[in-house]
């Protein structure tokens, strides 16, 4: 199953504004919006986005190595 998910800013800060921050439905969807950023927790990465739906930054997971 295919889906989408987007992060809608205030309506105060931006009417109408929608983003497509490329989440899939079922791969993620954690969302808090603090200060002026929005965070979506997606598989492996964080996106950052701005309140008017600019992706600011990607943070990716680091996959853990062997053990020693």
């Amino acid at each position: 199953m295919m889906g989408l998910l987007v992060a809608q800013a205030p309506a105060a800060a931006a009417a109408g504004i929608v983003t497509d921050l490329g989440v899939a439905v079922g791969r993620g969807g954690d969302v808090v919006a603090r200060g002026s950023k929005v965070f979506v927790a997606a598989d492996d990465r964080i996106v950052v986005a701005s309140l008017d739906g600019q992706v600011i930054d990607t943070i990716r997971a680091a996959c853990p190595g062997p053990s020693p």
